[in-house]
């Protein structure tokens, strides 16, 4: 009942109130900006990094959007190396791990190979794989993906690659 009738404790009571709510206030705002700052930053580096921006590779389409690989001959036979010229453009020194597969009507995988492009604008004539000696003659392209390790959070990116169609011929017998 003192309160109600003293002003200098009703006065008191005020003042610790609004000291309350401005404490109460800034306390939500820095649990806002703590929030939006995890979820800012786990979406930029587990959606955004490496997909949008700050992209491990970029490759020349050599057709359109697919063709990432030219080979250096349009005719194979079993046997033989496949080579193929790449132009592509890195920022950073990041390791990859290649893996290739050749599609002639079946899929044969080889072992992916850890390999390490170097940074900045590349144009250059690389190893894909050897063709089986017992493959069937015919069309075929090599189809395949480079992946990355980028961060942290985002464990692996995987870009598609692929060569052009080439054709093998079977072998000469003498």
């Amino acid at each position: 009942m003192e309160s109600v009738f003293c002003p200098s404790a009703q006065s008191n009571r005020q003042s610790r109130n609004r000291l309350g709510n401005l404490l109460n206030y800034w306390a939500m705002w820095v649990c806002f900006i703590l929030l939006a700052t995890v979820v800012l930053g786990y979406t930029y580096l587990r959606q955004i990094d490496g997909v949008y921006v700050n992209k491990p590779i970029v490759f020349t389409y050599w057709d359109g959007n697919i063709i990432t690989h030219q080979t250096t001959k349009l005719v194979y036979h079993p046997g033989e190396i496949v080579y193929a010229k790449i132009i592509a453009h890195k920022d950073k020194l990041w390791p990859a791990i290649i893996q290739w597969n050749l599609v002639n009507g079946c899929f044969h995988s080889y072992q992916s190979k850890d390999e390490t492009l170097e940074a900045g604008r590349t144009e250059r004539i690389t190893k894909i794989e050897q063709i089986p000696i017992d493959i069937k003659p015919g069309e075929d392209y090599f189809y395949g993906s480079v992946t990355f390790d980028l961060n942290f959070v985002k464990r692996k990116i995987h870009i598609p690659i692929r060569t052009n169609t080439f054709l093998i011929e079977p072998l000469e017998k003498k």
